[in-house]
């Protein structure tokens, strides 16, 4: 595994968060509410951040929030741009970046199990 960022983050008890693609329009809102509000609180929430709900929450957290990000990459770490927002907590120790790849643009079907 690669990684860039605090590594202590991963011995941190994080909550994973995992949201399908797919979801109920009736549950959409509220989904979306409660991954804001962990974001406010001293947590570390771990995910792919790649579903709609969870691209949307982590470019609405803003920067300095009490709670740490653990960012599990479908590419390299050497390919991610870290969205604009995440940067002062990378540097404050709040964020982690990690993948099994150091290189690649995205990891194939067969890598995403060794992934998750």
């Amino acid at each position: 595994m690669y990684s860039i960022g605090n590594e202590d983050l991963l011995r941190a008890n994080p909550v994973a968060i995992y949201c399908s693609r797919e979801i109920p329009l009736s549950i959409y809102q509220p989904a979306l509410e409660l991954v804001q509000a962990l974001m406010t609180r001293p947590l570390t929430l771990a995910g792919g951040w790649q579903s709609t709900i969870e691209k949307q929450a982590l470019r609405a957290r803003e920067p300095g929030r009490s709670s740490n990000i653990i960012y599990f990459l479908a590419k390299g770490t050497q390919n991610f741009k870290l969205p604009a927002q995440l940067r002062a907590d990378l540097d404050e120790g709040k964020i982690l970046l990690v993948s099994p790849l150091m290189e690649g643009k995205r990891i194939d079907k067969k890598k995403v199990v060794k992934r998750d």
